[in-house]
């Protein structure tokens, strides 16, 4: 299909005269027409303007095989996601940066580049993406790193005008699904959406329980214990796999604040139970299917290992550092917990 021919179905589609055109080019009616009828074209210092009415890409705009830009734009995103997985950062930004030379107005690959990177990189081309593209998904993630990017930045009052740019829970695509699909076409909807929110009841009971103003003690521990109910009940069957860190999360808390009111049992039962979790989370079956009713069947999949670091090894270093267990540092229990992380094989 000739350039006179794509501008001519583009400016019909937009409902666009001849007339308007023109006007936004600052040439003649009769110019637009003579391309229409490909009898000439226009000059190669006006296509990205036409590109921008449009709101299309230059190669778009020519004809260009999009069906092949769209796969080499997806490979170029799957081989820079690999060495994200690896925890090499530096790599999987160098191919998008790379990709973005060839693509420049992919908005796919801007809005993967932002999620590699960290700063004022990201929040510009989050910004772009959210001014420029029309793609809602791509948007919404595209905000979402626009609003931790500001927050790591400081930048309190972009990231709530960021966040308040996305639908509330209650407009959530899973959520509507929820309520829309059938019994035959939604369990793996239901399923990852149980996933989701047990990830969410989590993040939030752990954010309440570092408020020490609006809990006290007693309640703070309930709110550890809460998390382990839950986890406990989702994941019946023991098969916690990635989960096993949000387990281990909530036992950490539980030592710590055992910690602070110098409670030797308290601190050595949450210590072990979290070391085992731990112990979980670097070995678990990266392909192996949940069993459990609530998650059946889900593949958690892996995480990001930056120079095959093990969470045992962490948890190992902060036990044998942190000045929040001194009381109890010479305990031989305590002793034993940090000697039996160091030789998890």
């Amino acid at each position: 299909m000739s350039i006179g021919t794509n501008i001519k179905k583009m400016r019909r589609e937009r409902d666009m005269t001849q007339e308007t055109l023109a006007e936004y080019l600052g040439i003649s009616v009769g110019a637009v027409s003579q391309w229409e009828c490909d009898r000439t074209s226009p000059d190669i210092s006006q296509l990205p303007l036409l590109a921008n009415i449009f709101d299309v890409t230059t190669d778009e705009l020519l004809g260009v095989d999009q069906t092949k830009s769209s796969a080499k734009i997806k490979t170029i995103a799957e081989e820079a996601s690999k060495y994200y997985a690896e925890g090499d950062f530096t790599s999987s930004a160098e191919i998008l940066r790379k990709g973005l030379k060839e693509y420049p107005r992919s908005y796919y690959l801007m809005v993967k580049l932002a999620g590699s990177v960290h700063g004022e990189e990201a929040i510009t081309l989050s910004e772009k993406v959210i001014s420029e593209c029309t793609d809602s998904e791509l948007r919404y993630e595209a905000i979402q790193n626009a609003v931790l990017n500001n927050k790591l930045l400081g930048n309190m009052e972009q990231a709530r005008k960021y966040t308040n740019m996305m639908p509330s829970a209650y407009c959530s695509k899973e959520d509507l699904l929820m309520f829309i699909l059938s019994e035959n076409d939604a369990f793996d909807n239901l399923r990852d959406y149980a996933k989701f929110c047990v990830s969410r009841l989590f993040i939030i009971l752990s954010k309440l329980t570092e408020m020490k103003d609006k809990y006290n003690v007693e309640e703070r521990i309930k709110l550890c214990k809460q998390r382990i109910k839950i986890g406990e009940t989702i994941y019946c069957d023991g098969d916690y796999n990635y989960y096993s860190d949000l387990m281990a999360n909530a036992y950490s808390d539980l030592s710590y604040i055992y910690a602070e009111q110098k409670n030797r049992d308290g601190v050595i039962s949450s210590l072990k139970s979290e070391a085992e979790f731990r112990y979980v989370f670097d070995t678990y079956n990266t392909l192996s299917q949940n069993t459990s009713p609530a998650v059946k069947g889900y593949v958690d999949g892996g995480w990001i290992r930056s120079n095959g670091e093990r969470t045992v090894d962490q948890l190992s270093e902060t036990l044998e550092n942190d000045p929040a267990f001194d009381f109890i540092r010479s305990d031989p229990d305590f002793k034993s917990i940090i000697d039996s992380l160091k030789h998890c094989n």
